[in-house]
């Protein structure tokens, strides 16, 4: 890129543009010069862009926002993408590891089984919460469960009602997460963050008194009853204060990086399927930082309570000196994402491969901390649904992939052959809806192989030498053993989508190839449809009755 070349940033969103200020520091001035909704190199959206913004994107742009985060960033959303994850797991050792989200019922459809709850455990406290609003707008503690609202934009959440105080005041923490890319999976925590606090103490006496148990800054900037009613300490600060009580920091920040990288995790293939739909050249250059907030109990464990699009970057504590650290902060924030995203450095990113972005991601982190991949990434491969090809393919150097932490047994209760056909009944997450599948030729082989006790990578070499002993594709690059790893692991995970695997940590073992379900063709219906051939195979002979006199008659009026 030439140095006459200047580039453009357009700040979308209905926002304050305190929102943008530390954005435009970050950016050099000598590169960049404000564009248009139609002429950007560079988009800065405070709210969520409408999906022909993402359709501008090529590889040389940036964009703060990935498609499909609303499954994180929408708090009912976000439950039941934690509760699905926590499903996939159930009954296995890690299910432990994702109880750090309270019970949450979304109206109206959970409004019996939650009056059934609340009932059946009169001294719990619930608080409701809007869907889709920020800064602790409608939020309010229940006083009674029989008159929560009923409408579709409210949650119901357990409220937890044990917190751990800083000098009596409830606190929550903020914590910074940057998404940068979601295939292959890369997030990062930032080193600091902040504990905000009420600006009143705790007590469960009055349950209408916002300023005793939201610790929004937005609320409690309006309790004219303190001297310093907005009160934010930065994580050095937080934990050099546990230190001072007692309290092991390195596990309960440990215990923090486990939830976050579990919550991120659990919206990878939300995103990654948004992000296909949109009809992009190249979606490398979007990326999302999350607001994420926590409480910590009595007993110091960490609860997710929220995640929130576009965190607030304008200044909130009451004081120049909290406000002045409140702004290092989150100045440094931006200007690391800047740099990771290459914003200054143009066309440093555009041809990378996917090792060598985070590797550059690395080089230019700041006060970011990697999630994963990691070191321990093993710890966390039994936590997707299904990793993907590009994930193994970029754990850190020296980390061994280990396959016990894969649940990819395939569940051969699933497994119906027709004649000489495979059928895999398939469940929707959604709806829970079943339907069967016929994979193709190539599919079925990785069902097969994987199921006799196969790895991925030993099917792929099987893939590749098919494909090498085929004259058309002898040369091609189908056949090696790189591109067939990648088929393999991709549609294992697309599998794992629609529960095909039974959930197992243990590594595959060889068992008899039994088919348990086998069947028929009873008869075949053929005709063409507005010029298209069709064709009907069942092997139900109701279903057989019922189509042989309709298929009759349509072929009779063509």
């Amino acid at each position: 890129m030439t140095k006459s070349k200047q580039l453009h940033y357009w700040l979308g969103g209905t926002k304050p543009s305190a929102q943008d200020k530390f954005f435009l520091e970050a950016l050099d001035d000598k590169l960049w010069s404000m564009g248009t909704a139609d002429k950007w190199d560079a988009c800065w959206h405070t709210d969520m862009p409408d999906r022909d913004v993402f359709e501008k994107l090529d590889a040389s742009k940036t964009l703060n926002h990935i498609p499909g985060n609303s499954c994180l960033m929408i708090k009912s959303r976000l439950a039941k993408t934690l509760a699905k994850a926590k499903a996939r797991v159930a009954g296995l050792p890690q299910e432990s590891r994702y109880s750090f989200f309270p019970d949450t019922y979304s109206m109206p459809e959970d409004y019996f089984k939650f009056q059934e709850v609340a009932a059946a455990n009169p001294d719990w406290f619930w608080i409701q919460k809007p869907k889709n609003l920020s800064r602790g707008r409608g939020i309010e503690v229940v006083s009674h469960p029989e008159a929560v609202p009923l409408d579709s934009s409210w949650i119901i959440q357990r409220y937890l009602s044990d917190p751990h105080l800083w000098d009596g005041h409830k606190y929550v923490l903020r914590c910074y997460v940057l998404v940068t890319s979601v295939e292959p999976l890369r997030f990062y925590w930032f080193h600091e963050g902040f504990a905000k606090l009420t600006s009143e103490k705790y007590s469960t006496d009055d349950l209408d008194n916002s300023f005793i148990h939201l610790t929004n800054p937005d609320v409690n900037e309006h309790n004219e009853d303190v001297e310093v009613p907005v009160v934010f300490y930065s994580f050095a600060q937080y934990r050099a204060w546990l230190k001072q009580q007692g309290v092991n920091d390195e596990q309960l920040f440990a215990d923090l990086h486990d939830l976050i990288a579990l919550t991120v995790l659990s919206a990878r293939e939300e995103m990654r399927s948004q992000s296909g739909d949109v009809d992009s050249p190249d979606m490398r250059g979007t990326y999302e930082l999350i607001g994420l907030d926590c409480m910590i109990d009595a007993d110091h464990k960490p609860w997710i309570l929220e995640c929130n699009l576009s965190p607030s970057l304008e200044t909130c504590s009451s004081g120049d000196e909290a406000g002045d650290q409140e702004n290092r902060i989150k100045s440094q924030v931006v200007q690391d994402i800047v740099n990771m995203m290459g914003m200054n450095d143009p066309g440093a990113r555009d041809k990378l491969t996917d090792q060598e972005l985070t590797a550059y991601e690395l080089k230019h982190a700041g006060g970011f901390k990697p999630v994963f991949p990691e070191q321990n990434a093993n710890d966390y491969l039994n936590c997707f649904p299904m990793p993907r090809y590009a994930d193994i393919a970029s754990l850190p150097e020296g980390v061994e992939f280990d396959y016990s932490k894969i649940p990819f047994q395939a569940d051969e209760t699933v497994e119906a052959v027709f004649d000489d056909s495979l059928a895999l009944l398939v469940t929707n997450p959604e709806d829970n809806e079943k339907q069967f599948i016929f994979p193709n030729e190539i599919a079925t082989m990785i069902w097969l192989n994987i199921s006799s006790g196969q790895t991925p990578e030993q099917v792929a070499e099987e893939l590749a030498a098919v494909y090498a002993a085929n004259e058309a594709t002898a040369n091609t690059e189908e056949a090696t053993v790189e591109k067939q790893l990648s088929v393999v692991w991709d549609v294992l995970a697309d599998w794992a989508q629609v529960n095909l695997f039974s959930p197992t940590t243990s590594s595959p073992e060889h068992k008899p190839d039994k088919r348990v379900n086998h069947y028929k063709w009873l008869d075949t219906f053929s005709f063409t449809l507005n010029g298209i051939g069709v064709e009907i195979r069942s092997a139900c002979k109701l279903a057989c009755d019922y189509l042989q006199p309709l298929v009759k008659a349509y072929s009779a009026t063509q």
